[in-house]
Parts: structure tokens; C-alpha cells; sequence
């Protein structure tokens, strides 16, 4: 199959586990074989089954790894959107001493349009590992960022070596079907006209 990030049909076996997973050469995603993804029901039922509360503490702790840094490079009373939020969206707590706005979008649990909207900056935090077409969702996202926005996005870097892979806890999850790594997160930028302006392991921030 081709590449979902990058369109090439140059991808190899990764790795075989409980699922097929494939790498590109190009772009060096690692993706599942796309008969091995889950159903949208099932999808649904694993989303639902995630504990994040909007005003528990940790999960604040978790998303402030990607929000600390990002409110150094998004205006105060900006306009935002959490693409990918989840059933219990934390975000507009997070940044209300930013005196920011932020909307809400999942295509489970809070499927507004967003044909109209224009956005300042762009929170994706743990969300593009689920998306079975990122080159098409990146390109969404790009069309509701205003020139100049930013876009934040949190997801576990993967592991190069397929020995390494197998032991790694990330892909387990079977809603988990893109990995992407350094490379992968270049390739995007230069592809998407992005600057890259913060990269720290799991956090990466992108100006458009």
C-alpha cells in the first residue's frame, strides 16, 4: 500500500507482530497494513475507555508539556483549536490564564464544521499517531491555520531499529496505527512549509 503521510509506494516490513507494520523509505513513517485497523465502533470503544478527566491534575501535568512551551509563541487572546480532543477536553482550562479561545473538534465527540473558521494556533496532542491519512489531515489543519499559526503537536518519537520497536509500549495501543520519528517530523516541515521553532522529544512545534 502506498505511504499515507508521504503517497510513495516505497515502503518495506518493519516489523511483524500481533499486527503488520510498514516503513517508508521516503518519509520513514511506520504505519500498520491498513486491513489491520480497527473498525470506527471499536475505534470509538477505545477512546471512550481513556481516563482524561478536564480538571484532573496530572492529566493537566501531561498536556503542559506541549501547552508550557507553545504559549511561548502564540499571542495572548489568540484563537486556538484542539484538533482531536477527546470526550474530555482539557485545553480551554489550560489556556485560560492565556485569556485565549479554544474550540473543541473530534470527529467522535464533538464533530463541528470547521469550513469556516480561521485559527491562531493549532493543539494536536496525541492525536496524529490514531490518524490512519495524516498527509490529508496536515492539510486540513494547514488550511484552518492563519498565515503565520502555529501548530503544536505531542506524539512518542518512534524507534528506529525493529528490535527496539517490538519492546516499545506505544504501539500496543491498537488505536495506534502512524509512528513517526525525527526524520518523519523534518520531512513534514519541509513538506508542508512548516518552520520548525521547538522540538524536544515528544513535543514538537511548528510555524506556518
Amino acid at each position: 500500500m502506498n505511504c499515507p503521510l508521504c503517497c510513495s509506494d516505497e515502503s518495506s516490513t518493519f516489523c511483524k507482530l500481533k499486527r503488520e507494520y510498514l516503513k517508508c523509505s521516503v518519509c520513514e513513517l511506520v504505519y500498520v497494513a491498513s486491513t489491520q485497523r480497527l473498525c470506527p465502533e471499536k475505534e470509538r470503544e477505545v477512546y471512550e475507555k481513556h481516563e482524561n478527566i478536564p480538571t484532573d491534575p496530572n492529566y493537566h501535568l501531561f498536556l503542559n508539556k506541549l501547552v508550557t512551551p507553545m504559549k511561548n509563541y502564540v499571542q495572548r487572546k489568540s484563537k486556538g483549536l484542539d484538533y482531536g480532543c477527546g470526550p474530555g477536553p482539557a485545553m480551554p482550562l489550560l489556556f485560560e490564564d492565556h485569556d485565549c479561545s479554544i474550540v473543541n473538534f473530534d470527529p467522535y465527540f464533538f464533530p463541528i464544521s470547521l469550513e469556516t473558521q480561521k485559527f491562531d494556533f493549532i493543539v494536536c496532542t496525541e492525536v496524529i499517531e490514531h490518524m490512519y491519512y495524516p498527509n490529508k489531515e496536515i492539510q486540513k489543519m494547514i488550511t484552518l491555520l492563519n498565515r503565520g499559526g502555529v501548530l503544536g503537536i505531542m506524539t512518542e518519537m518512534c524507534p528506529s531499529l525493529s528490535n527496539d520497536f517490538e519492546k516499545w509500549y506505544y504501539k500496543n495501543d491498537p488505536s495506534h496505527v502512524c509512528f513517526y520519528s525525527e526524520k518523519t517530523m523534518s520531512w513534514i516541515a519541509k513538506e508542508f512549509n512548516f518552520e520548525i521553532v521547538m522540538n524536544d522529544k515528544s513535543i514538537w512545534i511548528f510555524r506556518s
